[in-house]
């Protein structure tokens, strides 16, 4: 698994990619 920090990242990363629903 992944830490937290890279697991946000990676949200971050994927929410700014594909803007669909609510941004966390």
């Amino acid at each position: 698994m992944m830490d937290n920090k890279t697991f946000a990242k990676h949200v971050k990363y994927i929410a700014s990619t594909i803007p669909i629903c609510d941004n966390r």
